[in-house]
């Protein structure tokens, strides 16, 4: 086969590029690297001066070459380097707006729901999850009839997803007040289309809900280092968004609702206690 190749490169005057992904992959699955010889010795099998194949070998690491015997490095020669980066946030985001620009009717994504989309996937996965976060916030939009992606619809389909132990969430651990706030944080989502609201409409919706429970509000400084407990142990969204502080949940608003009413209860009966 590559007899044939080289030769046909040479009669056509066509070059080759062969792009071998996870080449270290191939090889830690005891999969026989001759292949890598022979390629590397391909311009061997046909008489032409000029060079028809060039490789790019793609691997996590350069921890597969030390399996290679000394004849495969000598035929393969100095190899230039190249090192990529993990994507960062906004190249993700650009990714994920050239997706739902091919896939969806113009106006179904808006830019924050992409944003939104990309705040979530940065910490689980990145790329790959926001695709496929995309998708099923898609499918969940059209489960719905509805004309556009909401930022329920990235919720839920995020709830959907399998992530083992991340994406789960305890309100019960919380304290009393961060129960509050973050009860708060969820009504003041609600029915919501976009996903994020100011951190001075979540200071009303926890003072509402204190009134609510009977509870005296805490000061709005100290609420505002509740949100940084918060956003660190991963229950919101915390982010600077056109100078203004800015403020989420990667969860179902309902199902959150759902269950800080229960560990409110709790929570409640337990503060009353003499």
């Amino acid at each position: 086969m590559l007899t044939i190749v080289a030769r046909t490169l040479s009669q056509k005057d066509y070059c080759l590029v062969i792009a071998l992904d996870e080449v270290d992959t191939y090889l830690n699955e005891g999969h026989d690297p001759k292949i890598l010889y022979m390629l590397s010795r391909a311009h061997e099998l046909y008489q032409d001066p000029t060079p028809r194949v060039s490789l790019i070998y793609i691997s996590r690491s350069l921890e597969w070459m030390r399996k290679l015997d000394k004849a495969t490095l000598d035929t393969i020669g100095r190899v230039s380097l190249v090192q990529l980066q993990p994507y960062g946030h906004q190249e993700l985001r650009d990714i994920l707006a050239y997706r739902a620009e091919e896939a969806f009717k113009r106006g179904a994504v808006s830019e924050s729901i992409i944003d939104f989309i990309a705040d979530i996937s940065i910490s689980y996965g990145g790329v790959r999850y926001g695709l496929e976060l995309l998708l099923e916030a898609g499918g969940q939009a059209e489960a719905d009839n509805a004309n556009s992606v909401r930022a329920e619809h990235v919720r839920r389909a995020h709830a959907n997803i399998p992530k083992g132990v991340n994406g789960a969430y305890y309100p019960g651990e919380l304290s009393l007040h961060k129960q509050l706030l973050l009860k708060g944080i969820v009504d003041t989502l609600g029915g919501r289309a976009e996903p994020y609201t100011l951190i001075e409409e979540v200071y009303e919706g926890y003072q509402s809900v204190c009134e609510a429970y009977g509870e005296e509000p805490e000061d709005e400084s100290t609420i505002r280092s509740y949100l940084k407990d918060l956003n660190q142990d991963g229950y919101i969204l915390l982010k600077e968004e056109e100078g203004e502080n800015v403020v989420s949940t990667e969860f179902p608003v309902d199902r959150m609702a759902k269950a800080l009413e229960a560990s409110l209860k709790h929570a409640k009966q337990a503060s009353e206690k003499p």
